[in-house]
């Protein structure tokens, strides 16, 4: 199942650790620039809020109106982020606050991929 993890400076993405396929970018240009070529559809887009070139939230409004069911977390360390995505979130996106555990991450990936499909219905 392939996961996207947008997220600058990343050596070793927590998802490779939970046995996920990742794809990793450094920012959300290239990011969504490979959701466009992947020969594989990517499940879930994990990206920091904070991005060079590209903002998490533009790229994944972006990579959604290509695929509306894509399913999405969102981290941030920041409080004040969380503003920006409020109607996102509103909508069914999960956010996960920094710093995070490899068992937060896990617990929340499961259960992001687990409604994927309602998020698409609720993100209509």
């Amino acid at each position: 199942m392939p996961f996207l993890h947008s997220i600058p400076r990343v050596s070793s993405p927590p998802g490779m650790k939970l046995g996920y396929r990742v794809i990793v970018t450094c920012d959300g240009k290239q990011a969504f620039d490979l959701f466009k070529t992947s020969s594989r559809p990517i499940d879930l887009l994990v990206t920091d809020v904070v991005m060079p070139s590209l903002s998490g939230s533009e790229a994944f409004l972006q990579m959604s109106a290509l695929r509306p069911n894509l399913a999405v977390i969102f981290m941030t360390g920041y409080t004040p982020e969380a503003k920006i995505l409020a109607s996102i979130v509103e909508k069914g996106a999960a956010m996960l606050q920094k710093p995070y555990t490899l068992l937060a991450l896990s617990q929340l990936v499961r259960t992001v991929l687990d409604r994927a499909p309602v998020l698409h219905e609720v993100m209509k």
